[in-house]
C-alpha cells in the first residue's frame, strides 16, 4: 500500500535534505517537524532505573523499566537500532518501545547501551556487551527480580545485535556446528566461538540461559542486503533521498561494524549463520523499507531451520517507524504484535 498518509503529508519538510554534518538550525528544525506524530507520547506508569553491569571492555550502560504492579512474570533484554553506529538508551526506538513494552506486556524490559562502532570498537565489542547484559539480566547477583522466561530483542541492526547475541548464548549453552564453521574477524584462534566472534569463556562459568523468544524489528541480518520485489522499489522511488538506504550506505555500516566488506563472520550479519536450534521469533517489517527483504530472507531462513516465526508488516510505515509514537496506528499495531508475543510467554 501507499505511504502512510500523514508520512506522505509531510515528506516536502525533508525533500532535499541530507542528515547534517554540523549544526545548521533550519535542517533540524524540518526534520523535528518531519518526525513530529499526530499527538505526543504519554510515557506510562513505570518504574525506571539506569543501572552499570560489568562487561569485558567495561561497564555497560542499561536502563530498567518495572511495571508498577508487583513482581514481572517475564522480562525482555532490548537492543536500539542505529547503524551500529548511532542511537542511546533516550531515542524512542530504546526508551519508548522498552516502557510500552513493559506497561502493555507487564514485563520488566532492560534496554542495553552497547558501545558503537567506530573509534576503535568493531564486531563483536557490541555483541559482548549485549551478552554481558543478558548474562546479568538472567543470572547476575543483582539482577532486577522477575518471574518466569525472558527474551531478547532489537530493532533494525539491534536486531542484528539480539540475534548474535542468541546464537552465542545457544552456542556456550551446547554447541552446534557454526563454532567450527569460519574464522573470527581477526584472524581467529584455537579459544572462543570463531563463528560468532565471542572471547574465550570461563570454563567454571555457569552456561547462559538460552532466551525463550526473539523479538527482531526490522532486522538487518545479511550483507549484501537481498533486492526488493519491483512494485516496493518503484514506490521508494519516489522518497526523498535521506529516507532510503543505498549500497554505498549500506556497505559504511558494515564497514564501521566489522572493519571490512569480505570474510565476514556469520554472526556478524547473522543471517549467514546456522540458524537452528534458536528459539520462537516474533519479526516485525516496515512495509516501504529497502532492508525489508533481509527481514523477510531471515523469516524464511528461520523458518527452514526449524524455529517457529510469526510476522507482522506495518502497512506504510517506514524503516524504523519503531522511533515514532503509538499515535500512529501502525506503530501501535507493532508495539501490541510483540507485547503479545512476551505475554504468551510461559
Amino acid at each position: 500500500m501507499p505511504l502512510d498518509p500523514f508520512l506522505a503529508g509531510k515528506l516536502h519538510l525533508i525533500d532535499g535534505l541530507a542528515w547534517p554534518e554540523r549544526p545548521d538550525p533550519e535542517v533540524e528544525r524540518r526534520f523535528e517537524e518531519f518526525f513530529r506524530d499526530p499527538a505526543p507520547w504519554s510515557p506510562p506508569a513505570l518504574s525506571v532505573e539506569d543501572r552499570l553491569v560489568p562487561g569485558p571492555h567495561g561497564e555497560v550502560p542499561v536502563r530498567v523499566y518495572r511495571p508498577d504492579e508487583g513482581t514481572s512474570e517475564r522480562a525482555l533484554l532490548w537492543l536500539h537500532g542505529g547503524g551500529f553506529a548511532a542511537g542511546d538508551l533516550d531515542m524512542p526506538e530504546a526508551h519508548l518501545v522498552a516502557a510500552e513494552l513493559a506497561a502493555r506486556a507487564g514485563a520488566l524490559v532492560v534496554s542495553v547501551g552497547y558501545r558503537l562502532a567506530g573509534n576503535g570498537v568493531r564486531f563483536p565489542m557490541p555483541v559482548d556487551d549485549a551478552v554481558a547484559a543478558w548474562r546479568w539480566l538472567t543470572g547476575g547477583a543483582d539482577r532486577p527480580g522477575y518471574r518466569g522466561p525472558a527474551a531478547l530483542g532489537g530493532a533494525s541492526a539491534g536486531a542484528a545485535l539480539a540475534l548474535s547475541t542468541a546464537l552465542r548464548v545457544r552456542d556456550e549453552a551446547g554447541g552446534t556446528a557454526t563454532e567450527a564453521a569460519t574464522n573470527a574477524l581477526e584472524g581467529g584462534t584455537a579459544t572462543g566461538s570463531p563463528a560468532t566472534g565471542s572471547p574465550a569463556t570461563d570454563s567454571t562459568a555457569p552456561a547462559p540461559v538460552p532466551p525463550a523468544a526473539l523479538l527482531l524489528a526490522y532486522p538487518f541480518a545479511h550483507f549484501p542486503v537481498p533486492a526488493l520485489d519491483d512494485a516496493t522499489a518503484a514506490q521508494l522511488r519516489d522518497l526523498p533521498a535521506v529516507l532510503r538506504f543505498t549500497t554505498a550506505s549500506i556497505e559504511d555500516m558494515v564497514r564501521t561494524y566489522t572493519g571490512r566488506l569480505t570474510a565476514l563472520p556469520p554472526a556478524a550479519l547473522p543471517g549467514a549463520a546456522d540458524l537452528a536450534g534458536l528459539p520462537p521469533a516474533a519479526v516485525l517489517l516496515s512495509e516501504l523499507d529497502d532492508l525489508r527483504p533481509s527481514g523477510e530472507l531471515l523469516a524464511r531462513q528461520l523458518t527452514e531451520s526449524g524455529v517457529p516465526v510469526r510476522m507482522y508488516q506495518a502497512a506504510g510505515m517506514l524503516h524504523g517507524h519503531l522511533n515514532r509514537t503509538p499515535a500512529l496506528a501502525e506503530v501501535d499495531r507493532s508495539l501490541d504484535f510483540f507485547a503479545t508475543a512476551l505475554t504468551e510467554l510461559s
